[in-house]
């Protein structure tokens, strides 16, 4: 083909290509000699040099432009690699984890707006439902069973109308739970602790009500009753009739016999109700031929004492007197002044403030409403001018021999004209009814 001419001698053939080892002859085709020797054409380094700088510079602005490109984000969404699915437990979904409150004043102040919350609206509840969320026993707020206060009340879920979607519960550490409370739906009690104290309440145990915080409902005070007295026991009292033996002795009655004169009343009752216990047929107590009269010119009283027994002046005005059989036990009256014209329960109550004046007790004795001492063994009466105080002194005994004579001094007690009993609304009262007096 193209190597060898045949009619062309060997030594014709054209000599090796400079550089081409001679053993590699027989493997290259090689060009006719014609094509071989031609001189290059002028020009030609020139244009492949232009060639060059223009690859150049479209790569560099390729590369330029791919950069830009890359630097842009990405309009279309990125496919993520195919991950195999593993098959896994199911996992609880988490409960929000809420803020962590640092310090405990925060805390303080939270649960503070916290029980406002819950106050404003239970308030709401109550103006709908005419009563408060009923819970017999201490409720925990805020857990899973007590998180939503609607129509059902403090609930797991809501059911109609919603008046606290999110009930809150107690901040920690520190604090604890808000208990609520409600026996019957008239009022509630909201249970919390403060660990420093916030808007004016104290660190420690505190609770909410429809009042407000830590306000205690007022204290309404039964309408006050006079208490009634009690005397010391009272000494022998052989037929048990209610006199004792030594007041039978005065009364001139029998001490063997409940009912001396037959007349179908015992001794004693009939001396309490203000009758002669010898004499029968209704006969009173007052003309009893054994009790004898005293009358105070200086103070305008007279009373009955027994006609055995002495009346001895304190003092050279008269104030103060004293009645004695000559045994331990005796009697005194004592007048002092009455400038501010107190009652007698007034006045007695401003001598011993244990007892207010509507607590003291009183005996309602005709037409007058004495003041008792607890121990039932002074009485006081109060007029325009003065307190009259009549006393029992039994000295360091125990049982008293005369307390029956001495209520019975105390019924035949009287004034003159010019003294003025002063009778208050309480003992006023009680003029209609004796509960509460030694009778």
């Amino acid at each position: 083909m193209f190597g060898k001419n045949k009619n062309q001698s060997p030594a014709a053939a054209l000599p090796p290509t400079p550089n081409v080892k001679p053993e590699l002859w027989g493997e290259i085709y090689t060009m006719p000699g014609s094509y071989q020797n031609l001189p290059p054409k002028s020009g030609s380094g020139k244009k492949t040099l232009v060639v060059i700088l223009v690859l150049l510079l479209v790569l560099i602005i390729g590369v330029g432009a791919f950069l830009f490109l890359r630097s842009r984000p990405s309009q279309e969404p990125v496919s993520e690699p195919t991950v195999p699915v593993v098959e896994s437990t199911p996992q609880p979904t988490p409960t929000p984890i809420t803020p962590q409150l640092i310090t405990a004043a925060e805390r303080d102040r939270a649960r503070y707006r916290d029980i406002r919350e819950i106050q404003a609206a239970l308030e709401l509840y109550f103006a709908e439902s005419r009563q408060y969320p009923l819970a017999p026993l201490s409720m925990v707020l805020g857990t899973s069973s007590s998180n939503v206060l609607s129509a059902a009340g403090f609930s797991g879920s809501a059911q109609g109308v919603v008046y606290l979607a999110t009930v809150p519960q107690n901040p920690e550490p520190g604090g604890s739970a808000y208990l609520y409370e409600s026996i019957d739906g008239s009022s509630y009690s909201l249970k919390f602790s403060l660990e420093e104290g916030t808007a004016g309440l104290n660190n420690g145990d505190h609770e909410a009500t429809p009042l407000g915080i830590d306000e205690q409902a007022p204290i309404v005070e039964p309408p006050l009753t006079p208490r009634t007295a009690t005397p010391p026991l009272p000494t022998a009292d052989t037929d048990s009739d209610g006199l004792t033996d030594a007041e039978e002795a005065i009364f001139g009655s029998d001490n063997s016999k409940p009912d001396s004169d037959d007349d179908g009343y015992t001794d004693g009752s009939e001396v309490a109700g203000g009758y002669d216990p010898v004499a029968g047929a209704g006969a009173l107590l007052g003309v009893n031929t054994k009790l004898a009269s005293y009358t105070s010119d200086s103070f305008f009283y007279q009373l009955k004492y027994p006609a055995v027994w002495e009346v001895k002046n304190i003092d050279q005005a008269g104030s103060e007197i004293m009645i004695s059989g000559g045994l331990e036990e005796f009697m005194g009256v004592l007048v002092v002044g009455n400038p501010n014209k107190l009652t007698a329960a007034e006045w007695y109550a401003q001598q011993f403030p244990s007892l207010r004046p509507g607590e003291v007790p009183i005996f309602t004795a005709g037409e007058f409403v004495w003041a008792m001492a607890p121990d039932g063994l002074t009485a006081y009466l109060a007029t325009a001018k003065n307190i009259i105080t009549f006393s029992y002194n039994i000295g360091t005994a125990e049982r008293a021999s005369y307390y029956q004579l001495f209520k019975a001094m105390i019924r035949l007690f009287t004034l003159s004209s010019s003294e003025v009993p002063i009778v208050n609304p309480v003992e006023a009262d009680s003029n209609s009814n004796s509960a509460g007096t030694t009778e």
